[in-house]
């Protein structure tokens, strides 16, 4: 009876993904809702072929290409053995991708995108040349694989202008590959060298911490870009650049209602920093828009303290995505002492991101008016950009940033375009913070000894009185 209860379950589970539960931590086997979503929109027909014999397949791979499967009826799976078709690749792809690499095709254009093998597990091999093995840190299936749909399903990609010049520090792997997800084409352009800046050019631009201060005229071509309904994501910089003033910089972002306070924060509550980090590593909770339901922290380290200015310009709407809680934001770093306020700080509440839209009002030639609406992703570091930070907090970091790539990225108004980020295969980051440090310290060498000495001695005592 159980050999045959097997059996069944083995075939019901193999053909039905709604017959098994998904006990993973990171829900390893299933996809998302988003993804569901997107699945659900499709028309054309997309086939996944598969280079490998259906019993030779990554039993994973095979797993979530069958939720795929299941959740849209134009999309269908094919397992071709490289070794009865060696050249199959061929008529999609130059060189031959590596075994158990997936190239996902729409029917009815032809056009197609290749998954190789390699970007659907993540690995580590910083151990390779000591231990001679490769260990796997995320496994990235579905994100690879709604971008090649979104890909093959799309007319265009979009493009998105990364600014340098200014000694920029950038942004993580794991943010570049969320941009890469989205089929963008990311262009470095330097202001000094344009005329402009046009929205009929670019998607979204990117100003990634510079360390050197705008001129005015490199301002003034941003400033114009966002008035005529550009979009963008800015982050300051204030650790290499901690005593640099930077006004023209900051007067982009003050052209928005946004101001930049002067300093760099410190975090004084002891429930919003880590022992091992101290007050400049600052963590918030998500409180609104993109960092809405992020159930970790948001972490900003070396971070500029951004607060709303031109509170009477209905025109804008600023909407705060995480704030300080006893912060201080210390103007005078190398004659500093202490992390709490001393002269010339400003206390306060700061924001550590905040999301901008404003609504500008032109008339053409011809007098007629129009309105265009500014979209601008604020970000008090830079280093919120940065792999090893946000992988202190989960990926709270890399969520938010998605959050506000989805909704700033439009490919195509009949294909949804996500960004999924990878599902680990590790276990998690405890996220610990200076007062549950402490705490576990006290109840560690304080009250558990104590604990055991006066239960040793309720025992000796009973035991004498025997």
């Amino acid at each position: 009876v159980a050999v045959f209860v097997n059996l069944v379950a083995g075939k019901v589970t193999d053909k039905s993904s709604w017959a098994s539960i998904d006990m993973t931590a990171s829900k390893l086997y299933s996809i998302t809702d988003d993804t569901k979503k997107m699945l659900k929109k499709i028309n054309d027909d997309v086939v996944i072929y598969v280079m490998a014999a259906k019993d030779g397949s990554d039993d994973t791979i095979k797993k979530t290409l069958k939720n795929y499967e299941n959740s849209s009826k134009h999309i269908s799976v094919e397992y071709k053995d490289t070794k009865l078709n060696p050249y199959f690749y061929a008529d999609y792809t130059d060189s031959a991708p590596t075994s158990n690499s997936l190239i996902v095709v729409n029917k009815k254009t032809n056009k197609s995108k290749v998954v190789d093998y390699n970007n659907i597990y993540e690995a580590d091999t910083s151990s390779y040349y000591t231990t001679g093995s490769t260990s796997y840190t995320g496994y990235d299936c579905e994100g690879q694989l709604d971008s090649a749909i979104s890909y093959v399903l799309s007319d265009k990609n979009p493009v998105v202008y990364q600014i340098t010049g200014h000694d920029e520090i950038g942004m993580g792997s794991k943010f570049s590959d969320a941009i890469s997800k989205m089929n963008c084409d990311v262009e470095e352009i330097k202001l000094a060298s344009m005329d402009s800046l046009s929205v009929d050019d670019c998607e979204m631009i990117m100003i990634l911490g510079p360390t050197k201060d705008y001129s005015k005229d490199e301002a003034q071509k941003v400033i114009d870009y966002l008035n005529a309904g550009g979009k963008a994501i800015i982050a300051c910089e204030a650790y290499k650049s901690a005593q640099t003033d930077k006004p023209n910089f900051e007067s982009i972002l003050e052209a928005f209602g946004v101001k930049v306070v002067e300093g760099v924060i410190t975090e004084n509550d002891t429930d919003f920093y880590s022992n091992q980090y101290g007050p400049f590593f600052t963590f918030a909770n998500g409180s609104g828009s993109f960092a809405s339901g992020i159930d970790n922290y948001i972490i900003a380290p070396y971070a500029k303290g951004l607060q709303q200015a031109n509170k009477d310009d209905s025109s804008i709407t600023y909407t705060s995505l995480a704030t300080t809680s006893k912060a201080v934001s210390k103007t005078h770093l190398k004659s500093a002492k202490k992390y709490t306020k001393e002269d010339g700080d400003v206390e306060g509440t700061f924001d550590l991101g905040a999301q901008i839209k404003k609504s500008v009002t032109s008339e053409n030639e011809n007098g007629e008016s129009t309105t265009t609406e500014t979209n601008i992703l604020a970000l008090s570091s830079v280093y919120m950009l940065d792999d090893n930070m946000n992988e202190l907090v989960a990926d709270a970091n890399l969520e938010m940033f998605n959050n506000a790539l989805s909704e700033y990225i439009n490919t195509d108004d009949s294909v949804e375009t996500l960004s999924i980020p990878s599902k680990s295969l590790q276990a998690s980051q405890l996220t610990i913070t200076a007062s549950v440090s402490r705490l576990v310290g006290i109840i560690v060498a304080v009250v558990l000894p104590i604990a055991i000495l006066v239960a040793g001695i309720v025992i000796w005592t009973r035991r004498r009185k025997r």
